[in-house]
């Protein structure tokens, strides 16, 4: 097994309905992890709750908090990693900025209908890939299905 550490996640231009592209890509693992790092914590309370005798404790509950809108910001910013044919309308180019990314995605219906779609056909084309390097590596190149290895064990009961 070769191990590919810069792997590239999925991309691809689509078109937008009355012209100009969005340049779209799949978010990584490492993305992920980074949203999950810059939107959800872990907020520590203490209640002071009573019991069925009456006495009050205080009591610790970690709660987790999310912030969907900055997920949602983060999200956009790297999923969009371009566009053209997208103006103002005295006709300058529209900035590839994360609030424009934003803006365009929450306020015109065409543009996060593309979006969606896009993302959606990435999701596709990786699974696809996924299924077809699977079938590959199981079936060698002579075309036979090859039994998937298995996990041996090590019997260290001979050691002591």
């Amino acid at each position: 097994m070769k191990v590919k550490r810069n792997k590239e996640t999925e991309s691809g231009k689509f078109e937008l309905p009355g012209g100009g592209h969005i340049h779209l890509r799949l978010l990584g693992m490492a993305d992920i992890k980074e949203l999950d790092a810059e939107c959800i914590s872990i907020e520590d309370q203490y209640p002071l709750l009573e019991d069925e005798n009456g006495k009050k404790e205080f009591h610790h509950f970690a709660v987790e908090r999310n912030d969907p809108d900055k997920r949602r910001r983060m999200t956009l910013d790297r999923t969009i990693t371009g566009w053209d044919g997208i103006t103002e309308e005295d006709g300058t180019p529209t900035s590839c900025t994360a609030e424009n990314k934003e803006f365009l995605y929450l306020n015109d219906l065409e543009f996060a209908t593309a979006y969606s779609e896009g993302i959606a056909a990435l999701r596709q084309r990786s699974e696809k890939k996924a299924e077809a390097l699977e079938k590959n590596s199981l079936s060698g190149s002579s075309g036979q299905m090859k039994e998937r290895p298995s996990a041996k064990v090590a019997d260290d009961s001979t050691q002591s």
